[in-house]
């Protein structure tokens, strides 16, 4: 587990726009047929958060602003629905973090004490990232290096010095052709966990911030965290942490979270795999919720950020999951963690 406070540094994607969209799960569409309009139309996404509940799903995606009026066209031809959306926007992206809940704790404590609540949280294997206004972009930086200590540089002016002459590889397009499938490095899973999602409200970043740096005291690894838009203009944080399934603990979370409603899902398994080309291509999301469309595969939350994809689906699912992700993507070996 990192040394709590301790990583090897961070990196801002800016200039971006984002959209968010709830919908019924009984309206009729998906989040796959959105992703496939974006795909035909050759449309990178850097970013999405994706969370589905018995009642509705949440999505919220990151792109250049530059496909902004033709992705909000799409989008209203798609499903005939107007879209919540925005220019100005960056991405935070924080690593390593090997699944240790302080760095989200910390994160927290860091939104609680700016006022600030992200309008998205995802992780991966390779990082946590947020997305935020641009505006708000100072703060939080003074905030992470008060709260970290960074390997690669020790004060703010040290990273704007590492950024120069960088300012738009993130932005850069770097594969230049479309594998008939596209590689991954490998898939990797767990088989038992359980799912926690919770509705929150800006009031609740701090004690989000205690929990989850509590949680880390307890040995627990955070293996996925997910903030994604929720009905009313809230959110829903999920996350899952293996040995929640044991009952006890379970309880112990739902008491950190007052005034708030936590949905328990169990068990759940996880996938999660890293491809050199998730992060500048397009239609990686699309082709994965397509096949889990395609073969009934009840995913239950999704996060494609920084070249990596981790995502949650009912552990009966599980076989299922890995032989559709198999067929749609060239996958060298399974490990089981």
């Amino acid at each position: 587990m990192t040394i709590s406070g301790v990583l090897g540094g961070f990196k801002i994607l800016q200039g971006m726009a984002g959209f968010s969209l709830v919908k019924s799960e009984k309206s009729g569409y998906s989040p796959a047929e959105i992703c496939r309009a974006i795909a035909r139309k050759r449309i990178n996404l850097s970013y999405l958060s994706l969370i589905h509940n018995p009642q509705f799903w949440g999505l919220y995606i990151i792109f250049d602003p530059i496909n902004e009026p033709e992705l909000t066209l799409l989008i209203k031809e798609t499903i005939g629905n107007r879209t919540d959306h925005s220019s100005g926007k960056a991405v935070v992206s924080l690593f390593p973090h090997k699944n240790n809940p302080d760095i989200t704790g910390r994160l927290f404590e860091i939104f609680g004490k700016i006022d600030v609540m992200p309008d998205s949280m995802a992780n991966s294997p390779s990082a946590i990232s947020f997305v935020l206004k641009e505006r708000h972009l100072e703060m939080i930086k003074k905030g992470l290096f008060e709260s970290f200590t960074f390997s690669a540089y020790r004060t703010p002016e040290d990273w704007k010095l590492a950024q120069k002459g960088k300012e738009q590889v993130y932005k850069e397009v770097i594969a230049s052709y479309q594998e008939q499938k596209p590689k991954v490095y490998g898939l990797e899973y767990y088989d038992r966990s359980e799912l926690l999602q919770v509705s929150i409200s800006d009031q609740h970043v701090p004690p989000l911030g205690t929990a989850f740096k509590g949680y880390a005291q307890t040995g627990l690894n955070l293996i996925l965290s997910s903030l994604c838009p929720y009905k009313d203009k809230g959110k829903i944080l999920s996350f899952c942490m293996p040995g929640l399934t044991d009952g006890s603990k379970a309880e112990s979370i739902k008491g950190s979270y007052p005034a708030t409603h936590v949905n328990r899902l169990a068990p759940v398994a996880l996938f999660s795999m890293n491809g050199p080309h998730f992060g500048d291509r397009y239609g990686i999301a699309s082709r994965l919720l397509t096949a889990f469309e395609e073969n009934q595969i009840d995913l239950l939350c999704l996060n494609c950020t920084i070249a990596s994809i981790i995502g949650v689906v009912p552990y009966h699912q599980l076989d299922s999951c890995i032989r559709s992700i198999k067929g749609s993507f060239d996958v060298p070996g399974v490990i089981k963690r």
